[in-house]
């Protein structure tokens, strides 16, 4: 593809959190490599009269502190209130020591499993935080993501459990089974408390279909060291759409999700832009993936090829949900996006028909929307006899209910 790149620092005309300055100078600090006309933009910011507690706070929720503690103490630490720098180094301080000790046990499992004949990949977490980012200090890291081969699931579960990890949720045997056919991870706490680990063999809920090929994954495998180890890591076309797909499942509201995707394709140069698009579109994806670079470029103004850009803006429907998303990511509301306007992005964000539907439907599934209920006894009463009807008449009255999801279908 043609190389020519457009660079932004963020796009001016979106309405993020009535452009208040605190944000503009995240935005600006949550990159790893910053301009010159960045740099000059972070030092007039801090001039302003900025409430650094609000700015700390909206940080900390997006998970973004030693982004902003890196990029301010190299531009202009001494414009920086010192309480403000002694916050911001403790954090940084405490986050990479969290990061090391993760390290240590993802190095340590790895090679658990691998003593036991499991291919194991580790994502996000550690890895990325070194892979994407270049440094492992730069990145949050809440917990360890591990992916296995879905055959191999039940035995490094039970390696876990050996090592002192325990089911964040205690399952029945059919529980289990349900979980396996719908969810795509185990949620499992060492009982220290210090550690937890998703052990992964997917990426996605059946709600979010992502037919990511498995044989494919594993045969584009790429080694990266890790504090002087040897670990197998996704290739960055694949690593990009799972990331992608990571974001959208929460709607892209958290800043670092969207610092991940920036990060990896700011890194890595060498990403092959045409073998991520084409497979995107084979996944069902594009419409992901296109949301995700319009965040990274508009609000982190990650350089893409011209021929991508190009690419991004015959998809009008992506414009408006990465709209959508800039207009709520930094609002002050817990949960900016109702649960009806949650289910309408992620059935929006899909480009074809079939996976809207199935991503509907499952959803609906997945919540008990079918199982009937009080008010649908309420509605009409039958006989104790005639009682399966209600199970028909259900699905009639969710349809009414939600008019505004079907609608999102055509």
């Amino acid at each position: 593809m043609n190389q020519k790149v457009v660079e932004k620092i963020i796009d001016t005309k979106a309405p993020i959190a009535k452009n208040r300055a605190e944000i503009e100078l995240l935005l600006c600090c949550s990159r790893t490599c910053i301009t010159a006309e960045v740099a000059e933009r972070i030092t007039n910011l801090v001039q302003d009269n900025l409430n650094w507690t609000y700015l700390l706070e909206t940080a900390q929720r997006h998970r973004v502190m030693p982004l902003l503690h890196q990029n301010l103490n190299v531009v202009c630490p001494e414009a920086v209130p010192q309480g403000i720098r002694h916050q911001l180094r403790i954090s940084f301080q405490l986050n990479t020591i969290h990061n090391l000790f993760l390290t240590e046990e993802l190095l340590r499992l790895v090679e658990l499993f691998a003593a036991h004949n499991i291919p194991a990949i580790p994502f996000k977490g550690p890895t990325l935080a070194v892979y994407a980012y270049g440094d492992l200090g730069f990145r949050q890291c809440s917990d360890l993501d591990i992916v296995v081969h879905k055959q191999d699931i039940f035995k490094a579960k039970d390696l876990l459990v050996a090592q002192g990890y325990q089911n964040l949720y205690e399952m029945s045997s059919s529980q289990e089974a349900e979980r396996l056919r719908q969810d795509h991870e185990y949620d499992l706490v060492h009982k220290n408390g210090k550690v937890a680990v998703d052990l992964h063999w997917g990426f996605t809920q059946i709600d979010i279909p992502f037919p990511l090929n498995p044989k494919y994954l594993w045969q584009r495998l790429q080694p990266i060291t890790l504090a002087g180890k040897t670990i197998p890591n996704a290739a960055p076309e694949d690593l990009l759409l799972i990331l992608c797909v990571n974001g959208s499942k929460e709607c892209w509201q958290s800043l670092n999700r969207i610092c991940d995707i920036a990060e990896l394709i700011r890194n890595h140069p060498e990403l092959n832009w045409e073998q991520a698009i084409e497979q995107a579109r084979q996944l069902g994806s594009q419409r992901m993936l296109i949301i995700a670079l319009l965040l990274a470029k508009d609000l982190l103004g990650t350089v893409l090829p011209e021929s991508v850009q190009t690419y991004m803006q015959f998809d009008l429907v992506a414009q408006n949900l990465a709209q959508q998303v800039k207009n709520s990511i930094f609002s002050d509301v817990a949960y900016p996006l109702e649960n009806v306007e949650r289910a309408t992005f992620m059935i929006n964000m899909r480009e074809r028909f079939i996976d809207k539907a199935s991503s509907m439907f499952n959803r609906i599934n997945m919540s008990g929307w079918m199982d009937p209920t009080h008010n649908d006894k309420e509605f009409i009463s039958l006989p104790t006899k005639f009682s399966p009807l209600y199970y028909l008449l259900r699905p009639i009255r969710v349809l009414k209910k939600y008019y505004r999801l079907i609608k999102n279908l055509q």
